[in-house]
């Protein structure tokens, strides 16, 4: 009772300050969201904790704001019955699609720390669900050194930095690697993804007896998550779990095709209540 109620005296102060350094920073002249070009005015003055961004407006980080949760279990193999719990903050659309879309493609990697925020439910209801106490570690989708040097960051590097920093939870850098440069995953079908990414990852022992969450952007088929999985589980990781911040469909599973993986309603509904206290508190 006394760690929360310290807790959230913190978290008060934090917005207080927040607010009063957006307040200055609007003195010397006003300061654009970087998805709407609007400008970004602080909120009133509260001691209610509110959740306050450097580079977004209000409208835009409510757009952002996790509404709908998705949670999907991919098996291994055809033949395996282990299966990996997947958790998608929000659909790819609307605002969700458009921040992801300007952080990967327009160089906008300040928005790195708000689409991290959006994970930290995610977070919490992983490892609820998992009642194992093992060592937990945070890996991002490795990119291969070519599309790095193209692009100059790792969109999901950049966000597991991010939510490592914003939970606590110990960040891997090294311990998954891209050995194989693939085609883009766009257009592909379901079977044509998982043959693209078929050994193009290899992971190393220092995930050996770890719950492992691996964070990318937008998980679609499940392709590139089940990839980065087996080259996990065969380093020694004793669990496997993924948090991406969307859930796109492809062309199949739009039509209602079957080739939508199983869904998990129970571990949804743990996200939803989950998320719900936090953004109450």
């Amino acid at each position: 009772m006394v760690k929360s109620m310290a807790s959230n005296a913190w978290l008060s102060i934090c917005s207080i300050a927040l607010n009063i350094e957006a307040r200055l920073v609007q003195c010397l002249g006003t300061r654009p969201c970087l998805l709407c070009d609007g400008t970004i005015d602080p909120p009133a003055i509260s001691f209610k904790p509110i959740y306050q961004s450097r580079f977004l407006c209000q409208d835009c980080i409510g757009g952002l704001r996790p509404v709908a949760p998705i949670a999907v279990t991919l098996n291994l193999t055809q033949e395996s019955s282990s299966q990996i719990n997947c958790i998608s903050i929000c659909p790819y659309e609307g605002m969700t699609r458009h921040a992801i879309r300007a952080f990967k493609y327009q160089d906008k990697q300040e928005l790195a720390g708000d689409l991290a925020r959006a994970l930290e439910g995610g977070i919490a209801s992983l490892l609820q669900s998992s009642k194992e106490h093992r060592e937990v570690v945070l890996v991002a989708v490795p990119l291969h050194q070519t599309k790095l040097d193209e692009r100059g960051f790792n969109q999901s590097e950049l966000i597991t930095k991010e939510l490592s920093r914003r939970t606590g939870i110990k960040c891997d850098t090294k311990s998954l690697v891209r050995c194989k440069a693939t085609s883009p995953q766009y257009g592909l079908t379901k079977t044509e993804r998982a043959s693209n990414v078929s050994h193009a990852f290899s992971a190393n022992h220092r995930v050996k007896g770890k719950h492992t969450i691996l964070v990318d952007d937008v998980l679609t088929s499940g392709a590139t998550a089940l990839a980065c999985a087996e080259a996990l589980l065969a380093a020694g990781a004793e669990r496997v779990s993924v948090l991406t911040i969307a859930r796109a469909l492809l062309r199949s599973e739009q039509n209602g095709s079957s080739e939508l993986p199983k869904q998990s309603s129970e571990l949804g509904l743990e996200l939803s209540l989950e998320i719900s206290r936090e953004l109450i508190s």
